[in-house]
């Protein structure tokens, strides 16, 4: 090995410098390889990751715009039936030609044919802008069924027949007949016949022409028909009732209490009756004041009392010439001068005297109001009156559905074909 002190021995210096050359730097090809494969594997796996990411939202957006649009149209038939319901009714329905009446979706559910309407996200739509408007036409009646929500709004028609049975409500092909003038409906009329032969002819003819045929739907009936050419609509009726209360006449009024009940129906009134009070004093010696509606009465009572009186007893003196020894006292008085005391003698006796007593007594008089309750009385009974038989969002405000009251009924057409 070459070191500082053998730095000139060049055959250690050579044999060092081929051993430097042997220990040349090794490449591993197959290392590499193995990591570009996996740095490969890890991009394919994110790329995958992200598209099936990418699918599920773009499926969960395709599914949310098909339930939004299912909604509107649910939402739309929800108007039109419940407004087939309001309108066809003699106090809503149109009568003149060409006349027309509005109805909003708040009407509706203060009528009880529409619980709520709301859109995907669960907010409530316009009550006051979605609704509907009727027309009466010559031959048909045209809704126009409104729906305003907050991000989403549709609009559609559909035609009833003058009955009330819809046109196009399950995707018939109706073309409404516009020209509502009397003098042309009987050309119109025509017309539309030789139009209706020439369709004929012309689906029998021609097989470009796509268009619809459909039957006329028949009477409401209880029959049940099984045949496949039939296209069949149902439909259940129901009677409802309500207690109509007749009352009988009032009786005589009276201040005992009545109970009410479902069969007696009570009213109490008030009135003031005036009543006199009289009241009266003691009796007293002292003659009471004269005032209005007072009655004074008195009585004398004479009131005897006796007074011992007595006379006599009293003192007196006498000048005398000498000693009385029968006086009371005695002294001398000068010269053959005596004055003697003497009490004269007391005598007593009762002596009566008499006294009138006036007593008073007084009443006074005075109205007073009183107020006394009477009672009145009058039978109560309840008659039933029932409708006919109707279709249960038409039963009128106040009455009941009849439970077990319900039929079904049924009506036919031949199914549209082409």
């Amino acid at each position: 090995m070459y070191t500082e002190e053998n730095e000139f021995d060049y055959n250690d210096y050579l044999d060092e410098e081929d051993n430097s050359s042997s220990k040349k730097p090794f490449i591993d090809f197959k290392f590499i390889l193995k990591i570009i494969v996996i740095i490969l594997l890890v991009i394919l796996i994110i790329f995958l990751v992200f598209k099936i990411k990418n699918k599920n939202v773009e499926n969960k957006n395709n599914k949310e715009n098909t339930n939004s649009v299912a909604l509107i149209s649910d939402n739309i038939n929800l108007i039109r039936d419940a407004s087939r319901a309001y309108f066809f009714q003699d106090e809503h329905l149109p009568v003149e030609l060409l006349e027309s009446r509005d109805v909003t979706v708040k009407e509706l559910i203060n009528q009880k044919l529409i619980i709520s309407i709301k859109d995907k996200d669960g907010n409530v739509c316009g009550y006051n802008t979605s609704g509907s408007t009727i027309t009466k036409n010559k031959n048909d009646y045209e809704l126009d069924v409104r729906l305003v929500c907050a991000t989403s709004s549709d609009e559609k028609k559909f035609y009833y027949d003058l009955d009330g049975a819809c046109l196009n409500c399950n995707g018939e092909n109706y073309t409404p007949n516009n020209d509502n003038n009397e003098e042309n409906q009987s050309s119109n009329s025509e017309n539309i016949n030789n139009n209706n032969l020439n369709e004929d002819n012309n689906n029998n003819n021609s097989s470009e022409n796509n268009d619809k045929v459909c039957g006329v739907y028949s009477d409401w009936t209880t029959e049940v028909k099984n045949d496949s050419n039939l296209q069949k609509e149902t439909r259940t009726l129901v009677k409802a009732y309500k207690n109509e209360v007749v009352y009988g006449e009032w009786g005589e009024s009276t201040t005992t209490p009545i109970e009410a009940s479902d069969t007696v129906d009570v009213k109490s009134f008030e009135a003031i009756d005036i009543q006199s009070k009289r009241t009266c004093s003691d009796e007293s010696t002292t003659k009471p004041a004269s005032r209005e509606n007072r009655e004074i009465s008195s009585r004398v009572v004479t009131k005897k009392s006796t007074t011992k009186v007595c006379s006599g007893g009293k003192t007196y003196t006498k000048t005398l010439t000498k000693w009385d020894n029968s006086a009371d006292s005695c002294k001398s008085y000068g010269i053959g001068k005596v004055v003697c005391t003497y009490t004269s003698k007391k005598t007593c006796t009762n002596k009566t005297t008499s006294k009138s007593v006036t007593y008073y007594t007084y009443c006074d008089t005075e109205t007073v109001e009183v107020p006394i309750t009477f009672y009145v009385s009058r039978s109560v009974s309840y008659n039933p009156i029932y409708t006919d038989y109707i279709l249960e969002s038409e039963i009128p405000e106040g009455y009941t559905k009849v439970n077990g009251s319900e039929i079904v009924q049924y009506r036919y057409r031949e199914k549209c074909g082409k």
